[in-house]
């Protein structure tokens, strides 16, 4: 069964058809539920009528809203719970605006070919159900970047404008509506935007510059390291380079990095190094724990006392290869140690 899915999505991604959910999608569906329930009053007896069903759906709506708000204008990257509560908001969200627009069709008694779009969407929806479940897919699907500024500004204008517009102007049913603004936030939104101008470009680029100096070192393990050796480092700076922790610092890796930091021209805005570790996760609260091989990467901006960590898993291929297994997760946020090196 597994690998009739892995066949499936390979053949979905092939053809761009996969359901996906970029940097900034979550969050203006988030503002499309805000701003829908809002407007309109049906929308929110709609809501009431969920939340009254099924208690666990509407805490998923609450806290993926909740989550897409709070990483796009509070947090750099996304940690993995906020990632999973923002996964299943993205696939409720499709399938409730599907459920709605049915139910809405069939009142009214229009075309059989209104259905064709709500239909795909409950046609996504239980693939993405099925890939979770048998762990083709997983919270990789959401980036672990928050939004840049620019999509998250733009697109919540737009997602406004049309909201009302279609509202008050078109007499638009809601189910409609909110189907609309989906489609322009999960296709449109990155291409309308990327022809304006960047606003408040300094927080992306300082994410962008954690996220190359956080990937380099990646990289640079899987191919130069590999795993075998506990005491192997590696730095990334201007340049990516490997390190031996010598015998002096057996006992404390991280006095050694920072005696290793301070010897560098500190031009770059970003800093990161990678040591040898393993990652321990459970995919369900109830599922047996799992171990896997890792890097573990903690980046520092030159400027501010914030670090983060991440963990990039890793297995050896049918080839005796080293590859990433799964995507970049974000751990959490440390203290920068180097700010003043």
């Amino acid at each position: 069964m597994k690998q009739t899915l892995l066949h499936l999505r390979g053949f979905l991604e092939r053809y761009r058809v996969l359901p996906s959910y970029g940097e900034d999608t979550v969050f203006l569906l988030a503002v499309a539920v805000l701003v829908v329930l809002f407007l309109n009053a049906d929308a929110r007896a709609f809501a009431e009528q969920v939340r009254a069903q099924s208690s666990k759906i509407a805490l998923i709506m609450l806290l993926g809203v909740g989550f897409a708000i709070y990483t796009a204008f509070f947090s750099y990257f996304k940690n993995e719970i906020q990632k999973f509560y923002m996964f299943w908001f993205a696939v409720l969200v499709n399938f409730l605006s599907a459920f709605a627009t049915i139910t809405l069709l069939n009142d009214s008694g229009a075309s059989p070919l209104y259905y064709i779009a709500p239909a795909i969407n409950v046609v996504a929806f239980v693939l993405m159900v099925a890939f979770w479940h048998a762990d083709v897919l997983d919270t990789s699907a959401i980036p672990h970047k928050s939004s840049s500024f620019s999509n998250v500004l733009y697109g919540t204008i737009v997602v406004a404008v049309l909201t009302l517009v279609a509202e008050y102007a078109w007499n638009t049913p809601w189910p409609a509506v909110f189907s609309f603004v989906i489609g322009y936030a999960t296709v449109f939104n990155r291409t309308f935007t990327s022809y304006l101008p960047k606003i408040f470009g300094k927080r992306d680029q300082k994410i962008e510059a954690l996220d190359v100096a956080v990937n380099d070192v990646v990289d640079y393990m899987i191919k130069n390291v590999g795993i075998n050796n506990p005491y192997a480092v590696c730095i990334a700076a201007a340049g990516t380079k490997n390190l031996q922790v010598s015998s002096e610092y057996r006992g404390d890796v991280d006095a050694f990095l920072a005696d290793e930091i301070r010897k560098l021209n500190r031009t770059t805005p970003a800093i990161a190094t990678g040591s040898v570790g393993t990652y321990t996760f459970k995919r369900y609260w109830f599922s047996p724990t799992r171990q896997e091989s890792a890097i573990i990467i903690d980046a520092y901006p030159n400027d501010g006392s914030t670090g983060y960590q991440f963990c990039q898993m890793v297995r050896y291929d049918t080839e005796s290869i080293l590859q990433r297994y799964k995507g970049l997760i974000y751990l959490n946020k440390t203290t920068n140690v180097y700010v003043k090196v």
